[in-house]
């Protein structure tokens, strides 16, 4: 679906800049023979050019494909915006498996099982740290969670890569805890990579119920010397 948007949005632009713009090259015999002749007959009915405020004004049509083209753009842009507004743009095995220069060169394993933290923004203002668990299974290699934050309690279970030091995570709600008005039990998706100068993880989260749908950031790390706090 997002890709068939991202053509759409390509094609419709095109076809208003192609209407809008005159690109100075010659047109049609017939096209030629018609204007000639419209200027043929204006000639006829009027030696002189009409000028004054009686003169009815000149519409150029261009102008009004270029409104009706902008316009058409700008809704294609809002329903593209409203589709994929909570959904990433691609699934977290292909994110997980994305190349990346910036995560080369990084000292030890940053995917330790035990105490981690995180901490979302939304609403224009950061959530957390919170703290849980994580375990990673380097033979599949898998992680899984459970922690409890400011909208409920969750399980956390995804994949990870030690040749990217990427994780692609899915949040689970569990419905009836925490927030009554913010717990769905809906998912969370999590997309980070690893900032080695931060030493954490770093990317997005991605929501998208029938009630709401939004992406921020997101940062994970761990945290192997604190106890977790009870909320």
């Amino acid at each position: 679906m997002r890709g068939i948007l991202h053509l759409f949005l390509i094609v419709t632009t095109f076809a208003v800049v192609v209407q809008c713009q005159g690109g100075g090259g010659s047109r049609s015999s017939r096209s030629s023979s018609f204007s000639r002749s419209r200027r043929s007959i204006s000639s006829y009915r009027s030696s002189s050019p009409c000028t004054g405020d009686a003169c009815p004004p000149e519409h150029s049509p261009t102008i009004g494909y270029a409104i009706i083209g902008t316009a058409g753009i700008v809704f294609l842009f809002i329903v593209y915006k409203a589709i994929t507004s909570g959904t990433p743009s691609q699934s977290n095995t292909a994110y997980v498996n994305l190349p990346s220069t910036d995560n080369q060169n990084v000292d030890g394993n940053p995917f330790e099982s035990g105490l981690w933290s995180s901490r979302y923004y939304q609403y224009k203002s950061w959530h957390g740290p919170f703290h849980f668990r994580l375990l990673f299974d380097p033979e599949v290699p898998r992680v899984t969670g459970n922690g409890i934050d400011d909208v409920g309690e969750y399980e956390i279970e995804g994949m990870y890569s030690r040749k990217t030091n990427r994780m692609g995570l899915i949040k689970n709600y569990r419905e009836g805890t925490g927030d009554r008005t913010q717990n769905l039990g809906h998912n969370v998706t999590i997309q980070v990579a690893w900032n080695e100068t931060q030493q954490q993880f770093e990317g997005k989260w991605f929501v998208k119920t029938s009630k709401y749908s939004g992406e921020d950031k997101f940062e994970l790390k761990s945290e192997q010397n604190i106890k977790i706090k009870d909320y």
